[in-house]
């Protein structure tokens, strides 16, 4: 059975992990620590293939890189057969480049970070890839939740309502067909559905 291991002191995240591991390592057993000391006595405890580590921990300076390279390089060694994956909100190319030496397989800022990207991650690593993915590569949209739509109808009305000027309306089901591997007539549907649930709401914006 595989075993992973999320290393995050802030819970909210840390459960957010867990939860996007699950998607990918179905049979897994997933442990989660808010520590340093507490993740070393799971990694004496367990083997674990992958490794999620956050190299700001408590107890030691989140700013200091000289901390950052300790705690990752503890983690890496007391798991050396494990897939280590480094996601922090201080991303920096200069560290992704020092923690890629330590033979980490992916680094990830958080901002950015969408549902389902870290299994596509896991997909990559596994064949070996260095993976890289920057806070500042990130796509920085506008985030809206709306009432009374289910997620891909929320995500293509938002994606129509923040589409830059000049961009067709056909351009941007075509793109959400991409990203899911389904049509741009089931997108569409889902556009078209949407705008008479916010219709019904009363609640239909006036740009759409």
């Amino acid at each position: 059975m595989d075993h992973a291991l999320v290393i995050e002191d802030h819970d909210l995240m840390r459960r957010a992990l867990i939860h996007e591991l699950r998607g990918r390592l179905r049979n897994a057993m997933i442990a989660g620590a808010s520590s340093l000391d507490v993740a070393k006595g799971l990694l004496k405890q367990h083997a674990f293939n992958v490794v999620v580590i956050d190299p700001g921990l408590p107890g030691y300076d989140p700013t200091s890189r000289q901390d950052r390279f300790r705690i990752v390089r503890s983690i890496v060694e007391a798991s050396p057969s494990a897939m280590h994956i480094v996601i922090t909100g201080s991303d920096n190319r200069e560290e992704a480049k020092s923690f890629g030496l330590l033979g980490i397989r992916s680094y990830l800022g958080k901002t950015g970070l969408q549902p389902g990207q870290l299994s596509e991650v896991l997909e990559e690593i596994e064949t070996g890839e260095y993976t890289v993915r920057l806070s500042s590569d990130a796509n920085q949209t506008a985030e809206m939740l709306l009432p009374y739509l289910g997620p891909r109808e929320n995500e293509v009305i938002v994606s129509m309502m923040c589409r830059e000027p000049g961009v067709k309306r056909i351009q941007v089901f075509e793109e959400i067909a991409r990203k899911y591997n389904i049509s741009s007539e089931s997108v569409e549907k889902y556009y078209k559905t949407a705008k008479v649930k916010l219709k019904k709401a009363g609640c239909l914006p006036k740009d759409l």
